[in-house]
């Protein structure tokens, strides 16, 4: 073969080899971008998203079902874009620190760049160990720093606003003229915020704020504060929290003989079948997301979403379960912008202003805190 032969039939096979590729990237339909990488993220790889929850350990209660509205969360949104090449491993963080340290190592040998967890000693693990060398990944938590300041760069949280919660409560004991009102919060730092926030919304207002705090972790006894409440005229008793405390909180109520109205934040509807089965006298009020409402929109993804989950487990989800299912639809719209792959994780992130997910239309603020759709309603 000549030297001209040979480069002859080279160029052949190089053209008919392209031939193939393209071929194959319609046939396939696989995302074609080029053929180099940019900040590590291309369409035609994989969109490695690694979810860290507590599966074992006190936690696992609270942590196994955002593992089942994960799985529901990516069967929609493969239904909702299937062009786009999402991976989703589920690691368990169980243990404590060390659970997550190991956890978060095993992520990022996978190569994840996108890190969804549950718990603060994740988020914590996360921001030490990998946020801190690689910028160019997204960290989506539910959990607080344990400062609760605002969210670092490359950080979001994924849970309602806790200044937009108090201020629908302070809009309802404001228009209802309460000015007595006793305040039962746990040692969180999301029902600590919450307060704090209540607390400068009524300061102006003439109304007389008592306090009770609990640990969360405890059996903490309520039955004097509540006892005074219901002897000196209390308008209101507000509640932030969660439990064991919450559960305890209801069953003392009953004790306590309190029938007036009682006010509570998006994590009361955790123990609402404990204030069912007391039977308490008083009106419940509660502040609630699009996903709790008894019969939301048929054309909603909320909507689809519980469809296909009781479909799958017979069963509806919890409401706290589906902030990290919001946050894998969140991924999935920072990346299924046109010209996501070809800009870093975190600017493909930084896009995203407002999408819609398993706790229905959420807004992205521009301190990267959330705006879901909420609602203060009497629901007995």
């Amino acid at each position: 073969m000549t030297p001209r032969t040979r480069i002859i039939s080279l160029a052949a096979g190089g053209a008919a080899l392209l031939v193939l590729l393209i071929v194959a990237t319609l046939y396939y339909r696989v995302p074609w971008t080029g053929w180099g990488t940019i900040d590590g993220s291309t369409s035609d790889q994989e969109v490695r998203v690694a979810v860290l929850l507590n599966l074992t350990g006190p936690a696992a209660r609270f942590d196994a079902p955002k593992q089942k509205t994960i799985q529901i969360a990516q069967e929609r949104i493969a239904v909702l874009n299937p062009d786009l090449p999402l991976a989703v491993r589920v690691l368990d963080a169980g243990g404590g620190p060390e659970g997550a340290t190991i956890a978060v190592r095993r992520a990022t040998e996978w190569g994840a760049t996108w890190y969804l967890s549950g718990t603060s000693p994740t988020a914590l693990a996360i921001g030490a160990q990998v946020r801190g060398r690689d910028p160019a990944v997204v960290q989506l938590a539910n959990a607080a720093n344990p400062d609760f300041g605002p969210p670092r760069a490359g950080e979001y949280r994924f849970w309602p606003d806790w200044r937009q919660e108090a201020r629908l409560i302070v809009s309802h004991l404001l228009d209802k003229s309460m000015s007595r009102v006793l305040l039962i919060y746990s040692a969180d730092p999301y029902s600590t915020a919450l307060r704090k926030e209540l607390r400068a919304g009524v300061a102006d207002h003439g109304v007389a704020l008592t306090e009770l705090q609990f640990d969360p972790a405890a059996t903490p006894d309520f039955r004097p504060g509540l006892i005074r409440a219901t002897n000196d005229g209390t308008d209101a008793v507000v509640v932030f929290g969660l439990p064991p405390g919450l559960t305890a909180l209801f069953s003392q109520m009953s004790e306590a003989g309190w029938a007036g109205t009682t006010i509570g934040g998006v994590n009361t509807n955790i123990a609402l079948g404990t204030y069912d089965e007391l039977n308490l006298a008083g009106p419940l009020w509660l502040v609630e997301t699009e996903s709790m409402a008894k019969s939301p929109s048929p054309d909603s993804e909320v909507a689809r979403f519980r469809a296909a989950y009781q479909k799958a487990f017979n069963e509806q989800p919890a409401f706290y379960s589906l902030y990290l299912a919001d946050a894998l639809y969140f991924v999935a719209a920072a990346m299924s912008v046109p010209d996501a792959p070809r800009q870093s994780t975190v600017a493909a992130a930084n896009a995203v202003t407002g999408f819609s997910g398993a706790s229905g239309q959420i807004r992205v603020l521009p301190d990267r805190t959330l705006a879901f759709r909420m609602h203060l309603s009497r629901v007995r």
